[in-house]
């Protein structure tokens, strides 16, 4: 299974016994971090808290300075100095230009969202109130309008009757593709000479990419990859023969860009060169959390999975958890979570049938009566078969996987953040 310090187990695995799906499998494990990980802390004191804020994609929202970031449709805008004004003092005033009939709207100069990274969805929110006696009474439209690759759109839309009053109104729209952009306007229906509103407070959130710490637990390690590189006081990059001895698990495969950890499998030099890492820090239960994806691999050379392996090395009496592991399939269709127990490699095994490509939170929470795993804050499997639920300590492994000598173009896994939390 392995042999020396910087080895790393590489086997196909066998038949799923006690499993709970079908299907062809490959083994990835997390091999020995050798003395530097010898540190066990699963009654550690440490303490943390890590709290999520909105942020606010429209930079210009309350209009408290400028206009600027603000264009129209058939009509013209101005600051206004607003007793009771939503946030701040001042407001902005949508007025119809000359001629204008059937509608008028401000919009964002350039779309709020030009190329979105993160999936799912996004929530915009305005003040609007009407600005003149004859507009009260008559409809607006808060509106988000998504733009895919192809040019394609979609508009979502929520619609309020004008009152002198303000009032908040709020749409919700869905980002399903990496790269789609989300435009806000406010559009006033049946216009007519003398019409106006008032708008404040705009803002555009994304959703949420894990940032909170769960009820019940306290956060103990976190790494949400902000450097410039991989922090070697806490993680062990392999350098070692690849899986089942396919190429090589280099230090040279790992990356830090955009906040983002990124692990790159190519060729170099007629050799497959590939990445993992474990974490230094080894822990008897916990919440293990991560945001990643992996991208496509037409030559079905690699897998992306995150686990946590034994600190013993006792592998697979001491358990093997995968929480995340694509396997070989080309195009990522989905990724599944294995776990292995038992000196026969007995294993459980769920299929999430999601596409790995894209962003997903996944966790694991192990405690000593279950293991329960969640995706994007569901928890979608449950484990409570005592004889597979480890009871000895455990690190974090990153790692891309080569389970071919040759691949074609480059593969890259992508992890956002990474956490660790303690009852």
């Amino acid at each position: 299974m392995k042999s020396g310090s910087n080895a790393r187990r590489g086997m196909w695995r066998g038949i799923l016994r006690g499993a709970v799906g079908l299907g062809m499998a490959l083994e990835m494990g997390c091999g020995p971090g050798g003395p530097e990980v010898a540190e066990d802390l699963s009654a550690a004191s440490m303490t943390g808290a890590a709290t999520a804020t909105a942020i606010n994609l429209i930079s210009n929202g309350s209009f408290e300075t400028d206009l600027g970031g603000w264009t129209t449709w058939q009509a013209t805008l101005s600051r206004v100095a607003l007793s009771g004004a939503p946030a701040g003092s001042y407001v902005v005033k949508v007025t119809p230009a000359a001629g204008t009939s059937g509608g008028y709207s401000i919009d964002d100069a350039v779309a709020s969202v030009p190329a979105a990274e993160t999936l799912g969805t996004y929530s915009a929110s305005a003040y609007v109130a009407a600005a003149s006696t004859s507009a009260a009474g008559k409809t607006v439209r808060v509106a988000l309008r998504r733009t895919s690759a192809d040019g394609t759109k979609r508009v979502w839309e929520q619609t309020a009757t004008l009152t002198q009053a303000f009032q908040k109104v709020t749409v919700t729209a869905t980002i399903d593709q990496p790269g789609q952009g989300l435009e806000l306007y406010i559009f006033q229906d049946n216009s007519a000479a003398g019409d106006a509103f008032y708008a404040d407070a705009l803002s555009l959130t994304a959703p949420s990419t894990g940032g909170e710490t769960p009820p019940g637990w306290r956060l103990v390690f976190e790494d949400d990859f902000s450097g410039s590189a991989v922090d070697t006081t806490q993680w062990s990059m392999y350098n070692s023969p690849g899986h089942a001895g396919n190429g090589l698990r280099r230090p040279s495969a790992f990356s830090v860009a955009n906040g983002q950890l990124v692990v790159t499998a190519q060729m170099v030099n007629g050799t497959l060169v590939s990445g993992g890492m474990a974490h230094k820090s080894n822990y008897k239960y916990g919440r293990f959390e991560f945001r990643v994806r992996t991208e496509a691999d037409p030559s079905g050379a690699t897998s992306g999975v995150v686990l946590t392996w034994p600190q013993s090395e006792r592998w697979p009496i001491d358990g093997e958890n995968d929480i995340y592991e694509t396997g070989t399939n080309t195009n990522r269709s989905s990724f599944s979570t294995f776990i292995h127990y038992g000196a026969d490699n007995r294993q459980y095994y769920y299929n999430h049938g999601v596409d790995a490509t894209q962003w997903h939170i996944v966790a694991m929470e192990w405690e000593a009566n279950a293991l329960r795993i969640y995706r994007d804050g569901a928890l979608v499997w449950t484990l409570t078969d005592q004889n597979a639920i480890p009871d000895v300590a455990h690190h974090l492994c990153i790692q891309l996987d080569a389970f071919r000598a040759t691949m074609g173009s480059p593969v890259r896994m992508y992890v956002d953040w990474a956490r660790i939390y303690q009852r």
